[in-house]
């Protein structure tokens, strides 16, 4: 087998993904015949999988015989995409490939198979064909599951190929009616209208079968859309439900105005806040299994003119952990800040607003640093995400456990390295330069525009020049752009001023994704880092001694190598992979 030749294998040209009814129909009505070739041949022939890669990756291939398998084993080594597995599969198959984003549904069809049993086996039904009822799925199912949702639906089940995260993503926006009128229902029947709900009619409605139900597979659509936030927003006539994807936010559908109460409430009771205070901003934590991972849902509610608004954030690790090399460093930047890590002692800063990616790099250099089997304590509020071999500590500002108290205990703990959470007064700065004094390794974050005026910030909060070039081994300062849907990709058209304020010459042109089914209309499909690392070297210390401002600091840090974050991503956007709007909402004064 790794001597195959794929160049003479005769075999059809890959079929477009179907997006449409009619298309799907024709293409069931088109007798189709099965390959019989490897599926790992099939991704060489359609240019999906390279001669090199297989042949560095056959002797764990030859040990595959499934081609499910086969297809998720190069799927986990980021090797193909699920999409590009699905589709090779389903021509090997002799089944169509489905995109389920492009087409119409009848609600009609949706409703002949129950939601519990298409979320539970993730399928949906797509065209009724009389006596055949057309299913889409992600592989072919065992016969004893076909036989299970033809007798529950009464028809012959057609199975076509689809991938898994549109049918999680379809279900989310069709399924949920019925299951919102059953909520509706319970809540109109134990409560009238204009009533006010008591501490325990609150607890009772956050416990009825349907909310509870209702809730749950809100947040678990959530999870399958890889959604890092869910926001209900009340409005004079409904519930908006939308769910922030790759830092744009979506929305899902529209409750039913009534239900507010019944949700929030079961929010509560899930989260432990007080379900008899309605007017004061509240906070709550709570865990859910889903399969081996368990998923850290925080929770948010305030009070608005048109009733309690919600957030819940999703700390879902098995996405939101990575390692340093998938961070998007370039090949000097990760060997410069791994060294750091490496160092024996000194403060590591990573720095940028909320949402820019300072947990995700600062877990990843954990998971780095972990290898060297050294005592790693983390002061954090709250702890994201909970790391086997690491000793995490949660700050509690209620009674005053703050950083800078539980920096004073934790030097008693025998750590190596050290994880603070933020730093944010010279109280917790002084105590982390301590630490780092006497022999450790302190990484932290400080919410700073750039990686220059990181260090005129340590300088301005109150600590000594001489401290900070003592103890300060580098800063990251990074922001998470997004990316282009390479699917919709047209010229920019750029607001004025924007390529003079970048220092752009203005017949340069630049590319973004105009907004299809792909990336739910909103141009974009993914993020990247963008980021500038700054290393202490003798002269911006000298800088630092000096008094001198960020922007000499900045032209000290570029002479010694550094690349500045906005030009990082005008790279990205002049590789189209981002817009040139996405780039001037980088730019670092």
């Amino acid at each position: 087998m790794p001597g195959h030749n794929t160049t003479n294998l005769s075999v059809q040209p890959l079929p477009e993904p179907i997006k449409s009814s009619s298309l799907l129909l024709k293409r069931l009505e088109a007798a189709s015949t099965p390959v019989s070739y490897r599926l790992d041949i099939l991704l060489i022939v359609f240019g999906f999988l390279s001669q090199e890669a297989r042949h560095e990756n056959i002797k764990y291939l030859n040990k595959l015989n499934a081609d499910s398998d086969i297809g998720h084993y190069l799927i986990s080594k980021n090797i193909i995409t699920e999409r590009e597995f699905q589709r090779v599969l389903a021509y090997k198959l002799g089944m169509p490939f489905v995109s389920l984003i492009d087409l119409e549904f009848d609600l009609n069809i949706i409703n002949l198979l129950p939601e519990e049993v298409a979320r539970d086996h993730t399928v949906l039904p797509v065209l009724d064909l009389g006596e055949k009822l057309v299913i889409a799925m992600t592989l072919p199912l065992k016969s004893q599951t076909i036989k299970y949702l033809s007798f529950l639906t009464n028809f012959v089940i057609e199975p076509v190929i689809a991938e898994r995260k549109d049918i999680e993503f379809a279900i989310a926006r069709l399924y949920g009616t019925s299951s919102e009128l059953e909520a509706l229902e319970e809540f109109k029947s134990n409560y009238h209208e204009g009533n006010k709900l008591t501490s325990k009619d609150n607890l009772l409605l956050g416990q009825k079968k349907p909310i509870v139900k209702l809730v749950h597979n809100m947040i678990l659509d959530a999870i399958g859309s890889k959604a890092s936030d869910i926001h209900l927003r009340p409005c004079e006539n409904g519930i908006d439900l939308l769910f922030r994807i790759d830092g744009s936010l979506i929305k899902i559908r529209t409750f039913t105005k009534g239900l507010l109460a019944p949700i929030i409430s079961r929010l509560k009771v899930m989260s432990g806040m007080d379900l008899a205070a309605h007017h004061l901003p509240q906070d709550g934590q709570a865990y859910l299994k889903k399969g081996d991972r368990q998923i850290d849902l925080r929770f948010s509610v305030i009070p608005t003119i048109y009733g309690e608004s919600a957030v819940i954030r999703i700390l879902d690790a098995k996405y939101g952990m990575k390692n340093l090399s998938g961070i998007g460093f370039s090949e000097k930047d990760l060997t410069l800040f791994t060294n750091l890590l490496h160092r024996s002692n000194g403060i590591i800063l990573v720095t940028g607003p909320t949402g820019s990616g300072k947990s995700t790099t600062l877990y990843a250099a954990l998971q780095e640093i972990k290898m060297r089997n050294v005592n790693v304590v983390t002061v954090e509020d709250p702890v994201e995400y909970h790391i086997d071999g690491l000793v995490q500590i949660q700050v509690n500002h209620s009674i005053g456990y703050t950083f800078s108290r539980a920096l004073r205990h934790i030097l008693r703990h025998d750590p190596d390295v050290l994880m603070v959470g933020e730093i944010r007064d010279l109280e917790t700065a002084q105590m982390a330069i301590e630490c780092s004094l006497t022999g450790h390794i302190v990484l932290s974050t400080l919410h700073t525009n750039s990686a220059a005026t990181t260090i005129a910030r340590l300088l301005e909060i109150g600590i000594d020049p001489y401290l900070v070039n003592t103890s300060l081994l580098g800063v990251l300062a990074q922001r998470l752009v997004r990316c282009n849907c390479k699917h919709c990709l047209v010229e920019e058209k750029v607001r004025a001023g924007v390529h003079s304020s970048l220092g752009l010459k203005d017949e340069e042109t630049f590319y973004r994704g105009k907004g299809c089914d792909h990336c739910r209309n909103t141009g974009y499909s993914g993020r990247h880092a963008v980021y500038e690392l700054l290393i202490m070297s003798n002269e911006i210390r000298q800088a630092t001694i000096n008094g001198s401002g960020a922007e000499l600091i900045k032209n000290a840090a570029i002479k010694e190598g550094m690349t500045p974050l906005t030009q990082q991503a005008l790279s990205l956007a002049r590789n189209k992979l981002t817009s040139l709007e996405e780039v001037y909402r980088t730019i670092l004064d």
